[in-house]
């Protein structure tokens, strides 16, 4: 619905490592989107407001070809999200 909402395909979203961190845990993920270049930060934009921190800690824009005419951007980014442990 996020995607839609911002006008992007999401292409693919692959879990990365997850990682422990004092009382948290660091999980991330390989996220690739298509889209225009202000519908792509619409959407990071999107889901920083519906999950709050987001980090991103990668990122790589490039045109879906080389055509001067064509605005279509592929977006490959790496998110971070962080949770709070819960030791028993």
């Amino acid at each position: 619905r996020l995607s839609w909402e911002s006008n992007v395909q999401l292409a693919s979203v692959k879990p990365g490592d997850s990682t422990r961190i004092i009382d948290f845990d660091e999980i991330s993920f390989e996220i690739n989107l298509v889209g225009r270049y202000h519908d792509l930060f619409g959407w990071l934009n999107r889901l920083n407001d519906k999950l709050g921190f987001v980090l991103v800690t990668h990122y790589k824009i490039q045109p879906t070809s080389l055509k001067s005419d064509d605005s279509i951007l592929n977006m490959a980014i790496t998110l971070v999200f962080y949770r709070v442990t819960h030791d028993v």
